[in-house]
């Protein structure tokens, strides 16, 4: 029996076909169709199943020559556990034997130092004569590395392609959804990797019709390797498979899988890598031990482990060496193998002793497939206000809450990591969080790095660069500090999570980020009395304080600033004693720059090295991302707002029907609870639809029937 895309792709040389998936409820129908030159494309019957009220369609992030995986496919199983009604519609078709003249074109660019290639080739002229002259300016020769999955690419047959994503559910709902709709897509990652984005409600038509639209884009290319990913079985037009009904609870049971664009996972061909570098490793150590005099006979080694940037060697000592004697033959090892720093610590074993130097090839972080990771989901279930540190020198994700520390205070120079550090924390938490749960308040006085947070986002209050409207905002935080213990006081609870629980109002975080906090120090000293003052006691009422800075002088961050600030995380610093300020003792980490930082969190032992993960590789991406994330945001709080003004039109409709006004009546017809029911009639009250009970009349009526007896 041939294969379903057999059948589709090898018999039609320009034919459509594709595969619907459609949960609704707890039934999930997967229907693949084909179409050739004569025979035309049966419609989709989906539509006739829920009305969409939401459409996205998923691109490719990088250009068509970075590949998806051969190997993975979808997990069918999880299509049951998608949390809402949703129809997600793949559609491809072949294209003639010139569809890998524009792989080609990309990959020779991304060959000759392009990182990714633009689809038009104006654009890439001028990416790769950029590239040339940046590489003579620095005076090195920088290209891509050879992807041989590339290059199997082009021998194969291709095929343009449209994921297209529409959705029943309201706004409140509709985020937990693209976020599991995108975990589905993760697995096919690898060079390149899915994007989600919103579109218009034209894309119906097209579903409909199964045919591509104008919004779908030519160069979304894949290759028969790649395209088998969504055709695992051999199912046809006329064999339907519906999955088996599963309970409601594990239909919703992933609502918070995270909104993560799932980044590259290391192609298949590299799993040999890691164990060649540390041979390599292990080799030019031992003849860097022999050539200083230090070994005699063969080195044994304990262990080796690699992160992204760093590799730790753990050996026995030599016979007749004690540590002290390796320790002091430290600067001698750096010269022997150009490393520019090497640490030398006490192994975990009775004589042995562990070096960690920087790798010869460092591995981007990147931030989203840690988002996607399991442990970090499950975390984000069980604290709030999570976010990522990185990875540490073994290659194991660093996460925490700023719940659960006192405020955290982040220093580096220009080139250290910083500022992306802290946009990636940034992102964590908008992503996360709901503009109800989270308000943040940027402080920029340098007006460049955090504008990109600018553009809109219903959780941040501001991005402020005048000092004096710095000042003014600290000092109202302050305020609203000392107004919300008198709530909580009130309400007799101690947190702002028990206070939304116990009253059912509104007491969202407030995270207030502080940038270049030197700068606002020199011109004007009162802000450390603020930022004092929050630090003591705002942090049980839910404000919380991120303060950044690229000179950590003594004269700065006083003793009065690091009493609250416990959490800290410090990348590339110009003198020793900037790190003597941050940690309060003497050391110098050697850190690496680009993101290799130094951390020491509240409630954890120790000092912790770690990578700090990147965002985006470019403006281009990192405002696409931000504008991607804002966009899901306004969409789901204005469907929120047009679905309240839904609900309170039918609450005055069924009130002038009826004349009850009876709040148990209310909750009834409803179907919500008592103090919701009390705040949709105040609603009405305050909009003159109705009138409050007073002394004369003890329950809500209809204002315009009181005006027309007057």
């Amino acid at each position: 029996m041939l294969t379903f895309y057999e059948s589709a792709a090898g018999a039609f040389a320009d034919g459509r076909f594709g595969v619907d998936i459609v949960k609704h409820g707890h039934e999930v129908t997967v229907r693949y169709f084909t179409q050739s030159r004569r025979v035309p494309l049966p419609p989709s019957s989906s539509p006739d199943v829920f009305v969409p009220r939401a459409y996205y369609q998923a691109f490719p992030k990088r250009a068509a020559c970075f590949p998806f995986s051969f190997t993975r496919t979808f997990d069918r199983a999880k299509f049951s556990r998608i949390p809402g009604n949703v129809w997600i519609q793949f559609l491809a078709r072949k294209r003639d034997e010139r569809w890998c003249e524009l792989i080609m074109a990309q990959y020779d660019a991304y060959l000759s130092g392009v990182p990714n290639p633009s689809s038009f080739s104006l654009f890439r002229r001028v990416q790769e004569w950029a590239a040339v002259k940046i590489n003579e300016i620095a005076g090195w020769a920088e290209g891509g590395v050879i992807i041989p999955q590339t290059e199997q690419k082009e021998q194969e047959d291709g095929f343009q392609v449209s994921i297209r994503i529409a959705i029943q559910e309201d706004r409140r709902s509709r985020m937990p959804l693209i976020r599991f709709v995108e975990a589905l897509l993760s697995p096919l990652a690898d060079m390149n990797e899915f994007e989600v984005v919103s579109t218009s409600k034209r894309l119906l038509s097209y579903m409909e019709e199964r045919t591509f639209s104008p919004e779908d884009k030519r160069d979304f290319l894949l290759c028969t390797s790649e395209i088998r990913a969504f055709f695992p079985d051999a199912i046809y037009e006329d064999e339907p498979l519906l999955l088996e009904h599963v309970p409601e609870e594990i239909a919703t049971e992933e609502i918070r899988t995270p909104r993560a664009d799932i980044l590259p996972a290391a192609p298949v061909e590299e799993s040999e890598k890691p164990d060649v570098e540390a041979e390599q490793s292990k080799r030019k150590l031992e003849k860097a031990m022999r050539k200083i005099g230090i070994l005699d006979g063969k080195l044994e080694v304990v262990s080796m482990v690699k992160g992204p940037t760093l590799q730790q060697i753990t050996v026995k000592l030599p016979r007749g060496m004690k540590f002290n004697d390796l320790s002091r033959q430290r600067m001698n090892l750096q010269t022997e193998l150009g490393k520019e720093e090497i640490t030398i610590t006490q192994g975990s074993q009775p004589g042995t002793a562990a070096l960690l130097f920087p790798r010869d090839t460092r591995d981007i972080v990147w931030l989203e497939p840690i988002l996607a990771s399991e442990a970090f989901q499950q975390y984000t279930k069980e604290h709030d206000l999570a976010f990522v540190a990185g990875v540490d020198i073994i290659g194991q994700p660093i996460f925490d809450s700023l719940t659960r520390f006192h405020y955290a205070l982040v220093t580096g120079a220009k080139g250290g990591g910083k500022t992306e550090f802290t946009m990636g924390m940034l992102y964590t938490l908008l992503s996360y969080n709901s503009p109800d749960m989270l308000q943040v308040t940027i402080i920029d006085p340098k007006r460049i790095d955090f504008s990109f947070f600018n553009i809109g986002f219903p959780h941040i209050t501001g991005v402020i660069t005048d000092t004096e409207e710095a000042i003014e905002t600290l000092e109202g935080l302050t305020d609203e500090m000392e107004e919300r213990y008198e709530q909580l006081e009130k309400a007799g609870v101690r947190s702002p999570k028990a206070y939304r629980e116990k009253t059912k109002q509104s007491m969202p975080y407030k995270v207030v980020l502080v940038d270049e906090y030197a700068d606002l120090f020199i011109q004007d000293k009162s802000v450390e009395e603020f930022i004092v003052r929050l630090g003591n006691k705002a942090r049980a009422c839910g404000i919380f304080v991120i303060l950044c800075t690229q000179r950590p002088s003594a004269d700065i961050v006083t003793g009065k600033i690091k009493g609250n600030f416990l959490t800290r995380f410090c990348f590339n610093l110009p003198a020793h004693s900037d790190y003597h300020t941050v940690f309060g003792k003497q050391m110098n980490p050697c850190l690496l720059g680009k993101g290799d930082g130094l951390a020491m969190i509240e409630g954890k032992n120790g000092y912790i090295r770690f990578q700090s993960p990147l965002l985006a590789g470019n403006e281009t991406e990192l405002e696409k991302k931000l504008s991607a994330l804002k966009e899901r945001w306004v969409n789901t709080r204005d469907q929120e707002e047009k679905d309240q003004e839904e609900q309170m039109a039918k609450l005055l409709a069924y009130i002038e029907q009826t004349g009850e006004t009876r709040i148990r009546e209310i909750q009834k017809y409803m179907g919500v609870r008592t103090v919701v029911a009390q705040d949709m009639m105040q609603k009405l009250v305050l909009k003159g639809a109705l009138l409050a009970p007073d002394e004369k009349n003890p329950r809500y009526r209809l204002a315009k029937s009181e005006n027309n007896m007057t």
